[in-house]
C-alpha cells in the first residue's frame, strides 16, 4: 500500500511544479532586453535609466498639461470676446 504524502511534502510538490510552469513561459521582449541591460551596465545603472524615462515621460505630461491650461484659457477669453 503506498504510504500518503504528508500536508509540507504535497507543497513542496507544488511549489516546484509552479516554478516548473513558470520556466516554460516564454520570456517577453521587453524581459529579455531588460535582463540584457542588466548584464551588460548593472543593476544599479539600469535603475538610473528607469528613473530617467520615468522623469521624462513627467517632464511630457507637464508639457501637455501647460498645453492644456493654454488652450483652455484662450477658450474662456474667446468666450469673454462673444459675451460682450
Amino acid at each position: 500500500m503506498a504510504r500518503r504524502p504528508k500536508p509540507e511534502e504535497e507543497i513542496e510538490v507544488v511549489e516546484e511544479e509552479v516554478r516548473e510552469e513558470k520556466r516554460k513561459k516564454p520570456k517577453t521582449l521587453k524581459r529579455l532586453v531588460t535582463e540584457l541591460i542588466v548584464k551588460a551596465i548593472g543593476r544599479d545603472a539600469t535603475q538610473h535609466l528607469i528613473n530617467a524615462e520615468i522623469e521624462v515621460f513627467k517632464a511630457l505630461r507637464a508639457m501637455i498639461d501647460y498645453r492644456i491650461r493654454s488652450a483652455e484659457r484662450a477658450a474662456e477669453k474667446l468666450q469673454e470676446i462673444e459675451v460682450q
